[in-house]
């Protein structure tokens, strides 16, 4: 079989990539496998492990796009309209799922390098709240991700349970 060309491998890099990105705000990165992935994409395992040998690697495939997806849920034109977005978007598993990947990464001193992605994403959107809201709007992140915590973790364990 002849080698792909650059321009291939980077169109199936990224159709991998896509793929992950798409299992893991649909339905959470443990979804996220090899056989998964060949099946989605119709790319062999030892294809996707070509370019993503492990799963902390596929953590790269969306750096930069779940910012996006999941500030698209939040409204800060006030603190209220903020605090109502936050609570309202709680039930979509899209933005459920991304929180639950930050969590889970936060809380893992594992893997030092996905721990520090996880703070710079949630630095980045204190900075993204505060520029909108100023200290209001902090106050009322931390007062979230305390209720999100527990609604995310209390709607998993009842899923395992």
């Amino acid at each position: 079989m002849a080698r792909k060309s650059a321009a291939e491998a980077a169109l199936t890099k990224q159709k991998i990539a896509d793929t992950i990105v798409a299992l893991t705000v649909k339905e959470g990165f443990d979804s996220v496998s090899y056989t998964r992935l060949s099946r989605e994409t119709g790319v062999s395992r030892s294809g996707i492990a070509n370019h993503f040998p492990d799963k902390r690697s596929m953590i790269e495939a969306f750096q930069g796009q779940i910012f996006g997806i999941f500030t698209k849920y939040l409204d800060l034109s006030s603190r209220e309209s903020f605090m109502a977005s936050w609570l309202k978007a709680l039930s979509h598993d899209e933005f459920r799922n991304i929180l639950l990947l930050i969590f889970i990464h936060m809380g893992t001193s594992i893997n030092g390098d996905m721990n520090l992605k996880a703070v710079n994403g949630v630095n980045r959107l204190m900075g993204f709240i505060e520029g909108s809201l100023g200290d209001e709007g902090i106050e009322v992140l931390e007062l979230l991700l305390g209720k999100t915590l527990l609604n995310v973790v209390l709607r998993n364990s009842a899923a395992v349970g």
